[in-house]
Formats: structure tokens, sequence, C-alpha cells
């Protein structure tokens, strides 16, 4: 593989070249450590900014990045910021809850974590400690194809809740077989 921007990553590495990337050695034993929300987080302009201030450059643009000219990037934005939430004071709420059917399973809140690939950029502990925080929300997870671990350890916070499987995996598929700085 050529040096380039991933050339420091050894799980992406060790994928380009076949083999299953490892995963972090505490990944098969025991259940990712919680941490304290840092002090003055209060929405998710607050979490980026402490993002940018623990990621290193190569991972931060990674994961505050879009494709090309970044166009989609900004759509998002932009769609996101004209949602108007409108609070309703004194309505019934009795029997209220968040719960959906989706694919045949219950989910807890109509929530799914969308896949976003090779997290242990951002951590040790990488998509298993998403996945166990979104079981804890018994709210749905995709991983990606290109998550930094296996699926087998990335699906067992979610293997012992019934109903098991509340997680999928998408598919990126490249024509022509090529990886970031190839």
């Amino acid at each position: 593989m050529k040096a380039g921007p991933w050339a420091g990553f050894s799980f992406f590495r060790m994928s380009a070249t076949g083999n299953a990337p490892s995963p972090p050695s505490n990944a098969m034993s025991q259940v990712p450590a919680l941490q304290a929300v840092p002090d003055g987080i209060i929405n998710l302009a607050d979490h980026e900014i402490q993002a940018r201030q623990r990621l290193d450059d190569n991972a931060w643009a990674y994961f505050s990045g879009g494709a090309a000219d970044e166009h989609s990037l900004a759509a998002n934005r932009s769609a996101w910021d004209a949602l108007t939430l409108w609070p309703r004071v004194l309505r019934p709420l009795a029997g209220g809850n968040t719960r959906l059917q989706l694919l045949g399973r219950e989910l807890a809140c109509p929530l799914l974590v969308a896949p976003m690939a090779f997290q242990q950029m951002a951590h040790a502990d990488a998509e298993l400690a998403t996945a166990y925080a979104a079981a804890a929300l018994g709210a749905g997870m995709v991983l990606s194809t290109q998550a930094s671990l296996p699926l087998e350890t990335v699906r067992r916070p979610h293997s012992s809740r019934r109903p098991a499987g509340r997680y999928g995996s998408s598919c990126t598929c490249s024509t022509t077989g090529a990886l970031p700085g190839n």
C-alpha cells in the first residue's frame, strides 16, 4: 500500500491486505468503560468542538469532511438547520412512547446509528463502544462494511437482547477495488 493519509492506521492496512482487522485488546473480555461527558457539552456543536480538540488532523479531516466538493455535507447541514421542534404543552401524555416496529423487530426509539467507517481512528473501543451505547438505549445500529472491527465482535452487545438482531450492515462496493491512498 502506498504511503498516504491512511498509512498510519494499522487497521486500514490490514483490511487492505485482505486480513480481518484486530479488535481492541479488551473487545472480547469486557464492556467498554463509561466516560463522563465533558463539562460544557450541551448540543451537537459542543461535541464537534471537543472532537476537534481530541482527534489528530487525519482523523478530524476524515470524520468532519465530505466527498468531493462537500455539496451533500452542506445540504445535510442546511436541512437539519431548517427543522423546528415545536413544544406541545398541556397535552395528555398518558401511554406515550417512542417504540416502533422496523423490519419485524421492536425498537425502543425511532433511532438507528448510521454506518460510520473506521471508528478506531477516534477511540480504541471503536464500533464496539457504539454498539453498547445503541444497545443500552434500545436503538438499532447499522455497521459499515469499512468498520474497524468484525461483525461478530460488534454484534455481541445486541445478541443478549431479545429480540436479537437490532443491527444491520451497509454495503459499499468499489468498481476498481482501489482503497483510499492507493
